[in-house]
């Protein structure tokens, strides 16, 4: 789940997240803690599934439930866990402070591109989840274009740029080291290798060297 919001009063922190991807409950997470020790916990069921943020309904629903425990806490109702389960702090990522629709929509393409570049290329999920920073352990497919940060986005774009560049390589040796290639780098976790298979590609359009039949060696 994503931090989508904090604020702190009287020593208590009062926290919310959204679910990052479709396969994930589509509920609010709100909780409030002391020093690590949580107080209270709630989950909330979202209006809409928040591909671009939280709709404004569902944003005032957590408002006023937040409200509530902070009511509960200042008439002493609010106590601590049974179990007293300690909560790690987590900051809320400046790209969800900024909420800007532009990257969300940038964030979108991106996603759909790296999605069918990694089933088009038969790459590794795992290893293409590892290189975007995307959850471990759901497909990239139902991913939220909110979680996405710009790094992240650069990462799935870099990738893109090479399958593009890759769909108009007409020999398969040459295609298939590449792949090979794009594959060893990402397993690296190389953007930089990335963006120079890239260059080479596009050299090897430029001075015609996809004409080659000749395998690699």
């Amino acid at each position: 789940m994503l931090k989508w919001s904090e604020y702190s009063q009287d020593g208590v922190l009062f926290e919310a997240y959204l679910p990052g991807h479709e396969l994930e409950d589509q509920q609010w997470l709100i909780r409030a803690s002391r020093d690590g020790v949580l107080l209270a916990e709630r989950r909330i069921e979202l209006t809409w599934v928040p591909r671009f943020g939280p709709d404004a309904g569902d944003v005032a629903q957590i408002e006023a439930a937040l409200d509530a425990m902070l009511k509960a806490l200042s008439s002493g109702r609010l106590d601590a866990s049974p179990d007293g389960r300690r909560v790690s702090y987590e900051p809320v990522h400046p790209h969800l402070k900024e909420n800007n629709p532009v990257n969300a929509a940038l964030a979108h393409g991106a996603l759909e591109d790296y999605g069918n570049a990694a089933k088009v290329l038969d790459l590794d999920e795992s290893m293409c989840r590892a290189f975007g920073g995307l959850p471990a352990g759901l497909p990239i497919a139902g991913t939220l274009p909110m979680m996405v940060t710009n790094a992240m986005r650069e990462r799935m774009v870099a990738v893109g740029n090479v399958f593009d560049q890759l769909r108009s390589l007409k020999d398969p040796f040459r295609r298939r080291h590449f792949i090979s290639q794009l594959a060893a780098e990402m397993s690296a976790g190389r953007l930089d290798g990335v963006r120079a298979l890239s260059d080479e590609l596009t050299r090897e359009h430029t001075t015609g060297g996809e004409e080659s039949n000749e395998e690699p060696r």
